[in-house]
């Protein structure tokens, strides 16, 4: 239902635990070792003969679970020669700084995992974004985080932890982006949203720019480049207003780490309506393009659509080839 053709799950206990990792086709994921505080694999993309480990982790609330999570991943650590990253809740704190609020801030700092860092040479990878990655109230606190050993930095060029901002769960989503792509704009031919229907200026839009201009295609193309000015001027790029929400979603979040006031929790909550909208209109987009029937498939599929679309122009695409 999420467009992941390969998914691997520890279960849940009563409530509380689990994880559950997904991924799609073109990795080749190894599963190396199950634990209920994480799943460990080496993974790689497609033929390469370079691969690097990965471990997902989900710490136990309780100190006294947690002991067995270091105890487990230091008997891993003694058996890796190879780039390994660490990436989820941990459920533990590493220095006084990451938390607000609440009770003491030492009192939170874990001992055993600062240990685990140090006796193993590693390092947390940073982040972009706001500070805390989980918040009750007034209680925030660093609880999620990657963290990399010391084959990583000659292996991997460049790679960034971003916090991305909080939807609907009280954490922040971690984005491990490894390399740098660069992305080409290249000229689109027009199409029609759907989504501009449910504008209220784009009825009279199409009324003062329809001007018959000898022939259909030379009327259309009259409209055709009223309607792209007014979509990027008025109705907006989906990408660009995407980006610009989810940049003042995540300096809102940031400034409501300092200091709470109704205006910022009110501006919260809209914007978080606003991105849910988008982010309607963004499946629809993909939905149109990929030229399939609606189906059930769970509420904003786009990676199923955008890979339907893709699957298609490739389909489309013709070769050009010589036989002797």
């Amino acid at each position: 239902m999420l467009g992941f053709p390969c998914s691997h799950r520890v279960e849940v206990a009563g409530f509380s635990g689990g994880i559950w990792i997904c991924w799609k086709d073109f990795l080749s994921v190894e599963l190396v070792y199950n634990h209920r505080q994480f799943i460990h694999c080496r993974v790689k993309r497609g033929n390469s003969p370079s691969s690097m480990f990965v471990t997902f982790v989900y710490g136990s609330p309780q100190r006294a679970c947690r002991r067995v999570l270091w105890k487990y991943l230091g008997l891993i650590a003694d058996t890796v020669s190879e780039p390994w990253i660490l990436a989820g809740d941990f459920n533990a704190m590493l220095n006084s700084d990451e938390k607000q609020g609440g009770s003491s801030p030492r009192s939170s700092v874990c001992a055993l995992f600062q240990n685990f860092i140090f006796d193993y040479s590693l390092r947390d990878m940073g982040f972009r974004g706001p500070r805390f990655t989980w918040a009750r109230g007034r209680l925030l606190e660093r609880l999620d985080r990657v963290l990399c050993n010391m084959h990583f930095d000659p292996n991997i060029s460049e790679a960034t932890v971003f916090h991305l901002a909080k939807m609907k769960s009280d954490h922040r989503p971690l984005l491990v982006v490894i390399g740098r792509v660069d992305e080409q704009q290249t000229a689109r031919p027009f199409r029609f949203f759907k989504g501009w229907l449910e504008h209220e200026e784009f009825g009279q839009l199409v009324r003062d720019n329809w001007v018959d201009q000898g022939s259909m295609a030379a009327t259309m193309t009259g409209l055709a480049e009223a309607v792209k000015l007014w979509n990027q001027n008025t109705f907006g790029s989906i990408g660009r207003r995407k980006k610009q929400i989810m940049a003042r979603l995540n300096g809102i979040q940031k400034a409501l780490e300092t200091h709470t006031t109704r205006n910022l929790v009110r501006l919260d909550g809209e914007l978080r309506q606003e991105l849910e909208a988008i982010l309607d209109q963004e499946e629809l987009v993909w939905k149109l393009k990929s030229r399939t029937e609606w189906l059930a498939l769970g509420d904003r599929n786009t990676s199923y659509f955008h890979k339907k679309t893709m699957m298609r122009r490739k389909k489309n695409q013709i070769d050009r080839g010589f036989k002797t």
